[in-house]
């Protein structure tokens, strides 16, 4: 009874789920590898494995587009859908890519370093500028600070004598102060010019 229980287990996958695999090529390129095995991952194991065969042979490699796991009585079926692809074709083409990405950062390169000679042309360039107008900038601040001078010289006395007399009439900046040094200077009283003749 154990024999015959063996024999039948033996027995049953050669008669009802014998292994397939098979590559077909398609009318579109495609390239079918379709296996039939005792479940779906002996047979997707193997269909991969006949794909991968199947390109190195043609001294290429593997691009899998899709796989279906059709209903099969006669066993787990997978059909694994590939093409090959040129190894040589695909190392000279990563070849290429690097050649250009080589030269775009050899051209970024020249760019920038023409960016930063342009950058430091026009520093020079300012700071020379700089230094030319400097003789007629300092001319300038003495001639301001000679007329500013002159200026106070002419309304720091005024100033002087409408402060002495209005000290009485309370602390400087309060507003009874500020009112007298208006009447005293005639409505010409400014904050900023009794300041600056109070500190020379």
């Amino acid at each position: 009874m154990h024999k015959i229980r063996f024999l039948m287990i033996f027995l049953f996958p050669l008669l009802f789920g014998c292994a397939v695999n098979k590559v077909t090529e398609k009318p579109n390129g495609e390239i079918l590898a379709a296996v039939r095995d005792i479940n779906y991952s002996v047979a997707k194991d193997k269909a991969q494995q006949s794909a991968n065969e199947y390109c190195s042979t043609k001294g290429g490699g593997v691009n899998y587009l899709r796989a279906e796991q059709p209903y099969d009585n006669s066993g787990a079926a997978y059909y694994l859908y590939f093409r090959c692809f040129s190894l040589a074709e695909k190392r000279a083409e990563e070849s290429r890519q690097r050649q250009l990405k080589a030269q775009e950062e050899t051209r970024q390169q020249s760019i920038n370093a023409e960016k930063d000679r342009q950058a430091e042309l026009q520093r020079k360039r300012e700071q020379a500028e700089f230094e030319r107008t400097r003789p007629q900038r300092e001319a300038e601040a003495r001639r301001q600070q000679e007329a500013e001078s002159k200026r106070l010289n002419s309304i720091c006395p005024a100033y002087y004598f409408a402060r002495q007399f209005c000290a009485v009439s309370g602390a400087m900046g309060s507003p009874s102060y500020e009112s007298c040094m208006r009447i005293r200077m005639s409505n010409n009283f400014n904050g900023w010019d009794d300041d600056k003749c109070f500190r020379r």
